[in-house]
């Protein structure tokens, strides 16, 4: 069932009232990655907004570190004032590691 539906959204077939998708809460140290799966940059994009994907797309080119905050601080403005999606929970992470692990490194909070 999970493959069917993972398989029919990416085909751009998923007919339902709601669904779930990652797009997790947890602080994520580049706010521009999530526009990978939840924007026009998806092939069959579920929420694609044709207005600020210049400015998205221009936030993944600029090499300017002040312009680049910039853009992505507008990109994020605009998702927050457009509400596609709504978070239903805090999304909280677990990792065990034996204890001859060494050198982790948590690279999401």
């Amino acid at each position: 069932m999970a493959i069917t539906f993972l398989l029919d959204f990416v085909g751009g077939q998923t007919e339902s009232d709601a669904f779930t998708l990652q797009w997790s809460s947890y602080p994520i140290p580049d706010s521009i990655q999530m526009t990978n799966i939840n924007s026009c940059r998806k092939t069959d994009p579920w929420y694609c907004d044709e207005e600020i994907q210049p400015v998205i797309e221009e936030a993944w080119m600029e090499t300017n570190w002040d312009d680049s905050l910039a853009l992505r601080r507008q990109a994020m403005r605009d998702y927050r004032d457009e509400a596609p999606g709504i978070f239903l929970y805090e999304n909280i992470r677990f990792i065990g590691l034996g204890p001859r692990k060494r050198g982790f490194d948590q690279t999401f909070g």
